[in-house]
């Protein structure tokens, strides 16, 4: 191309990019202020936090409850760990209304957050050539991927902070700063119970330094917690997690194994479904955890290895987990980014796989998917199939690219590491 085609390419991508995040801040303000969500997530959340602050923790698990004599707002269950009900203990201090614009701006930030490391981490390396390609792609790939943004239509999240600290510890750890990304992780923990299974992946594939900050931080919070709330509302939590994995399957769920559910769940003998469900997940499991420990062998000390290991134990978290909200899938942003950056290095596979993943994104779309569920043939089996297949699509083609293409990633991480 000439210098006259780049530069007219360059303004290009520079128009599209801002027309997209002209947008996504049209689409922040509308989620931010819109009502929608009141009765939702933020509803659990809100309640917690009264709870807390009330000094009613003995009935944090009880979505009946009442809250310092009065009816709870939302009658929705909280699935957290009893220590982290304190954290949402400051919305209790406005209307629900306005605690809930409050929890949204918040949620939003953290996620901005995390797209501003994201884009400074990959974005350094990008060739002063392939800078605007990179800004329009990124740009519209975060206004397309929707379990960022599914979190404004239930009123907030707090999977937005985990994502950031879950991000901020993998950056840690790629550094070599182990005690300080094993306690953003349990952290992670604290607020999203469903990535235990990421911390206990990385107890086993990370170095004697990141176990010990583990344990350090897990047993600290542990104490406070018990010190706080007593040992009985912790067993109460236990037996919730443990009776998780034989809940029915939820339409909503976007995990990559959704898709079993239509096929094999029935009311009268639902232990098949449970069974196949086991089996494959235990299998995707497998193969995150043999990828991480011969990723582990070849380059344990590398850069580019450990930053693969800890993402490749967040994967771990999302594939055991019977259920997977829309939400939980920010963390597939980061090899999605990676991509973005690295693409004309990348194999055409993985671009393409990465692409659909985040094209299968807007199907997270809680608005998108009501509209679906309007038809008038919504509930036939072949639908509900259906509907549960495309929900896995994110986590499944996201899930193919890594498999598939680890040398490749690793590669292209490598080229970033060292030039830091």
């Amino acid at each position: 191309m000439t210098k006259a085609q780049l530069k007219s390419a360059s303004e290009l991508y520079y128009l599209l990019g801002f027309v997209s995040l002209f947008l996504l801040a049209v689409v922040l303000a509308h989620g931010i202020l819109s009502p929608r969500g009141l009765y939702l997530d933020f509803a659990n959340f809100y309640d917690a936090g009264q709870k807390a602050a009330a000094g009613e923790t003995e009935n944090l698990y009880d979505e009946f409850a009442m809250i310092s004599g009065k009816a709870p707002y939302g009658r929705m269950r909280f699935f957290g760990t009893p220590i982290s009900a304190y954290a949402y203990a400051p919305l209790a201090a406005f209307p629900p209304v306005v605690a809930a614009i409050l929890f949204k701006i918040f949620s939003t930030l953290c996620i901005l957050v995390g797209l501003f490391l994201l884009y400074r981490r990959f974005g350094a390396f990008v060739t002063e050539e392939d800078r605007p390609g990179f800004f329009f792609f990124f740009c519209a790939a975060v206004l397309l991927f929707q379990p960022f943004w599914t979190v404004l239509q239930v009123g907030g999240q707090s999977s937005s902070v985990a994502f950031l600290l879950f991000l901020i510890g993998l950056l840690w750890y790629e550094r070599g700063s182990d005690v300080a990304a094993a306690i953003a992780l349990s952290v992670v923990v604290c607020l999203k119970p469903a990535f235990a299974s990421a911390a206990i992946a990385m107890f086993l594939m990370s170095t004697h330094k990141f176990r010990a900050g583990l344990l350090v931080s897990g047993v600290i919070g542990l104490g406070i917690s018990l010190a706080l709330v007593g040992w009985d509302i912790h067993q109460q939590f236990l037996g919730m997690v443990l009776s998780e994995g034989s809940s029915a399957p939820e339409r909503w769920n976007s995990s990559a194994l959704a898709w079993l559910a239509p096929i094999f769940y029935s009311d009268g003998d639902p232990e098949i479904y449970f069974k196949v469900r086991l089996i494959a997940s235990l299998a995707l499991v497998t193969l995150w955890l043999s990828t991480a420990f011969f990723t582990r062998k070849r380059r344990q000390n590398d850069a580019a290895a450990r930053y693969f290991i800890f993402l490749i134990c967040g994967m771990v978290a999302l594939s055991l987990s019977p259920i997977v909200w829309s939400h939980y899938l920010m963390i597939l942003f980061i090899p999605v980014a990676q991509t973005i950056a690295f693409r004309r290095q990348m194999p055409r596979g993985a671009v393409i796989l990465v692409l659909l993943a985040v094209l299968a994104g807007t199907i997270q779309n809680l608005l998108v998917v009501n509209q679906f569920l309007k038809l008038s043939f919504a509930s036939e089996a072949w639908f509900s199939f259906a509907m549960s297949l495309f929900r896995s699509l994110t986590m499944m083609f996201v899930t193919a690219a890594l498999l598939i293409y680890a040398r490749s990633f690793q590669i292209s991480y490598r080229t970033v590491s060292s030039c830091s």
